[in-house]
């Protein structure tokens, strides 16, 4: 490190009383204090700053105006820790904030540190979208423009960029939450999208001008956290409705019970798919087809239980544990009366 560059990092590193920095209000973990402090890790982390402070420098800007000196932009919870235990100084380094925002700038530090889960990563793109539209209202009109923006600013890949900001633009905060609290998956929203949204907008063109797109995602989640879709990728089972070559009668038909489904609260995919075959019953070929599908997926299932650690799952993952429990649950109970 030459001379210059070390009398550039000392202007940016410094202890700071932890009051003088504001927690901002675009936290990209998307938590609120009440759950960053009800974690079990947030308790170690308490019990570490109260013995040796804070080891790691919270990086902040400087505060433009208010009370606040500077706006944490990464090291929310090391600052709720320093808060929480009444220490007098924490590091910070202190960032120029000129051509990006701080939700920009956070988001490349956690990414980079690899420390997101997606619903953390659709948390961090909603509060960039909130910023840009409010700098420039018409991109709320223009999703593609709005998406290059969020590119540009994040660099995300074209999967994930479509997948996250999709989810933050068709579902609120109230939706998101759920996801936050284990009520729901982060894949029962990708599926809903993939499985139902996309292919019944260009499968039935009237579809959710009769029903409601935003009806249909509030009962579908509702679906999910009832258990009546089966695993993230239960509305597959809807496939050849959604995938198959259908006449006028079987269009009309198929588009009815995907009416029904919705507005159901107890009608499962399956029950959809029976239904129509009752009414329109598979060629043989294509009933052996769809065994070998499912079959195929059990063999897949039974590798990847395998290769799972029940018991580090329910240690480091608890609600995703309960989930996959109560999805293994209902499985074998379709299973048993499917064959009984």
């Amino acid at each position: 490190m030459t001379v210059v560059e070390k009398e550039q990092l000392d202007r940016t590193l410094r202890e700071v009383d932890p009051s003088t920095v504001d927690p901002n209000e675009d936290n990209p973990r998307g938590q609120d204090p009440e759950q960053i402090q009800a974690d079990d890790d947030f308790t170690k982390l308490r019990d570490s700053v109260r013995r040796f402070g804070v080891l790691v420098p919270l990086v902040v800007r400087r505060a433009p105006h208010g009370r606040f000196d500077y706006t944490l932009i990464d090291g929310e919870r090391r600052l709720r820790a320093a808060l929480s235990v009444n220490a007098r100084k924490v590091p910070i380094r202190i960032v120029d904030d000129v051509s990006e925002d701080a939700v920009a700038q956070s988001f490349h530090i956690h990414s980079l540190r690899k420390q997101w889960d997606p619903i953390a990563y659709v948390h961090s793109v909603k509060g960039l979208i909130k910023k840009l539209c409010d700098k420039d209202p018409s991109l709320r009109r223009n999703e593609a423009v709005l998406r290059r923006e969020v590119a540009r600013l994040t660099g995300l890949g074209r999967a994930d960029l479509e997948r996250y900001v999709r989810t933050a633009l068709r579902y609120s905060d109230k939706q998101l939450k759920e996801v936050d609290s284990g009520a729901v998956g982060i894949s029962h929203i990708w599926e809903i999208e993939e499985r139902f949204i996309e292919p019944v907008r260009l499968r039935f063109p009237g579809f959710f001008g009769r029903v409601g797109e935003d009806v249909v995602r509030d009962r579908l989640l509702e679906k999910a956290k009832r258990e009546v879709l089966v695993g993230a990728q239960a509305l597959r089972d809807l496939s050849p409705l959604l995938s198959e070559e259908l006449d006028q009668r079987q269009h009309s038909f198929a588009e009815k019970l995907l009416q029904d489904f919705v507005k159901t609260p107890d009608m499962a995919p399956d029950e959809v798919v029976h239904t129509f075959r009752e009414r329109f019953p598979q060629g043989r070929d294509d009933l052996l087809e769809f065994a070998d599908t499912i079959n195929n997926s059990a063999k897949q299932i039974r590798v990847a239980l395998g290769q799972l650690d029940v018991k580090e799952l329910r240690k480091l993952h608890p609600g995703t544990a309960l989930r996959l429990s109560r999805t293994m649950k209902a499985l074998a109970r379709k299973i048993g009366e499917a064959f009984s």
